[in-house]
């Protein structure tokens, strides 16, 4: 995430404001749907349009003993 400066007072600073409250809203959306993700009972991963895995989940780690971080962004993945 990335957070802006706020040096004005004006209609910029104002834009400001509001793009760090949309930033920290959107990183706590991410927050719970990775909790969410990580949480589920099923085997759950998903591929990018290049089948690179973008997300793994605790259940696929104890499915296939292997951890999420050996594959992402991996091509050509044989589980």
């Amino acid at each position: 995430s990335h957070r802006i400066d706020i040096k004005a007072d004006d209609e910029i600073g104002e834009i400001s404001v509001n793009f760090n409250i949309m930033t920290e809203q959107l990183n706590i959306s991410l927050k719970l749907i990775n909790n969410i993700i990580s949480s589920m009972p099923s085997i759950l991963f998903s591929v990018d349009w290049d089948f690179r895995i973008t997300q793994w989940n605790n259940a696929a780690e104890v499915f296939t003993r292997r951890v999420k971080f050996f594959f992402f962004n991996q091509p050509n993945i044989n589980l």
